[in-house]
């Protein structure tokens, strides 16, 4: 989800942004086509994941970037225009699944579902100014939540930079996490009314004011003498208890979940610390690419997972898994070339 554009980007960070969007598909399938989350049943948690990382970038850019009185604003304006070509094929693709899986056919009943729908195509679904429209893609709701949350933390650090990073970014997050899952039961708790404005908005805050912390972390690891040397050790470690959201599913509660925003921080602070080892240049422009494409699998695999269930219902897992991986990687290719084309239409880009 985090769209802040760098002039290289780092191919360890996009292979680990491609698997937690494969992670969250995976989820989804399990939970919309078979009914209940089976192998990845915590991976809902590499939400958590896009906001630390952009929470890193954006702390990297405003202390390098040179400030107005209303650069927050701009900030949001820019990371929602970047974001707005793919989040609208995302909707149109879900409008479509949504008419097709509900039977919506006449040509009345299309048009007044697109008005119901208003709010979700500018960024306000699940605001709570209105409880009762229906839900067309329903991850997106976690992408206002992000660019609200950005703009919240942007302003804090161009204005309050030292506050927030020694005071609000240690104590904010320990509150919200325990607040929402003492409240809500766990991280992702589903709420129609209130998912964008609290939990989805103090995740978004919970999660960026961690990636600032991570920023810090790199910057002060680079200017010490042996820091670097443990990274590779840390960064090791990280992936091994994410591995561990798999391999033991089945002892870790939604208590245990609350570590993880921390070790997605440290994971990408670590990797960061280091420069990348230049790797085959073939494999470098593939696992790129694969990072590009990430916000697009995202914004279309919820369709994708209604579409195979009202098409091929109570098929096999292992059947089906692999045929569903393989469309959503088709479509979110093809995408990327309507994507080029819709930023040319609209922003003139």
């Amino acid at each position: 989800m985090d769209v802040t554009v760098t002039k290289k980007r780092d191919w360890r960070i996009e292979l680990l942004r491609f698997v937690a969007t494969i992670g969250i598909a995976i989820f989804h399938f399990e939970w919309i086509y078979i009914g209940q989350p089976i192998f990845f049943r915590h991976f809902y948690l590499w939400v958590e994941f896009f906001f630390v990382l952009s929470g890193f970038f954006l702390a990297k850019n405003v202390k390098t970037a040179d400030e107005d009185e209303y650069s927050s604003l701009k900030y949001c304006y820019n990371q929602a225009k970047k974001l707005f070509p793919e989040y609208l094929i995302g909707f149109a693709f879900s409008f479509i699944v949504y008419c097709l899986v509900n039977n919506i056919s006449e040509i009345k009943n299309v048009i007044y579902l697109l008005w119901q729908s208003k709010w979700e195509i500018v960024y306000m679904q699940l605001s709570g100014i209105d409880p009762t429209a229906p839900m067309i893609n329903g991850v997106t709701g976690y992408i206002p939540a992000l660019l609200a949350s950005g703009l919240i933390i942007h302003y804090l650090l161009n204005n309050y930079y030292k506050l927030t990073l020694n005071l609000v970014s240690v104590f904010a997050p320990i509150f919200i996490y325990s607040h929402i899952v003492n409240i809500y039961g766990n991280l992702s708790q589903w709420l129609n009314y209130e998912n964008w404005y609290t939990v989805g908005i103090l995740r978004g805050l919970a999660g960026m004011l961690l990636g600032v912390l991570a920023y810090e972390m790199v910057c002060y690891i680079r200017s010490s003498k042996g820091g670097c040397s443990y990274c590779r050790i840390i960064t090791l470690f990280c992936l091994i208890m994410i591995s561990a959201l798999v391999f033991w599913r089945e002892h870790i509660n939604f208590y245990d979940e609350v570590l993880y925003p921390y070790i997605f921080a440290v994971c990408i602070g670590s990797i960061y610390v280091e420069k990348a080892r230049e790797i085959n240049n073939k494999i470098e422009h593939i696992i790129l690419f694969c990072g590009k494409i990430s916000l697009n699998i995202f914004v279309i695999h919820y369709g994708i997972c209604y579409l195979l269930k009202y098409y091929i219902p109570e098929k096999r897992y292992v059947v089906m898994a692999p045929i569903y991986i393989t469309i959503v990687l088709f479509v979110a290719c093809g995408m990327e070339i309507a994507v080029k084309h819709l930023r040319r239409i609209i922003w003139k880009q």
